[in-house]
């Protein structure tokens, strides 16, 4: 077997994802308190058995 291409594959799906969304920029400021919110559990964000999540969705 050929080795794994990953950039190949990462150039092919962002094409296909990109014929149908819109990648919206986010701000340095804004990723970082996203990120925080979600090392706090503070909504929008929230705790799991084994670790934080939804830090993406406090960015949004």
């Amino acid at each position: 077997m050929k080795p794994l291409d990953l950039g190949r594959l990462l150039d092919h799906w962002r094409k296909v994802y990109g014929e149908t969304f819109e990648l919206i920029e986010t701000s340095d400021g804004a990723i970082r308190k996203a990120f925080q919110r979600e090392a706090m559990a503070l909504p929008p964000t929230k705790r799991g058995k084994d670790r934080s999540e939804g830090g993406r969705d406090a960015a949004i």
